[in-house]
């Protein structure tokens, strides 16, 4: 828990119906622009070097998007759902262009298993 105003939370919503995540993704963009930008971006990293879920060989140039999860990355979150067919296939994420525009970046990894991955 930390205690930041949920008001000063704005994470993407990945509940909507496919339809409609092309102009969420959008609106979310225009919001960070109308917001003054990203004060701090604070990710994970993952197993196979994703930050959000720009899976590798996703373009520096990308901004929020609906992307295709790697099986590695849907089996490392798998614990957090029933069983991993209900783990989704896709996922909303940030770009990487979008992250990079922050004006303050924390990544975060635990384990040793993230070191190779880190360095």
């Amino acid at each position: 828990h930390i205690d930041i105003h949920p008001a000063n939370i704005h994470i993407p919503d990945g509940t909507l119906p496919k339809a409609l995540v092309k102009q969420h993704c959008l609106q979310y963009e225009e919001k960070i622009a109308s917001l003054g930008g990203i004060d701090i971006q604070v990710l994970g990293i993952g197993n196979n070097g994703h930050i959000g879920f720009n899976e590798p060989g996703s373009s520096i140039y990308s901004r929020t998007r609906l992307t295709r999860l790697d099986n590695n990355t849907r089996l490392a979150n798998g614990y957090e759902f029933p069983n991993i067919s209900e783990m989704p296939r896709l996922a909303i994420t940030m770009g990487i262009s979008t992250i990079l525009s922050a004006r303050k970046i924390v990544l975060m990894a635990w384990g040793s298993a993230k070191a190779p991955v880190v360095q």
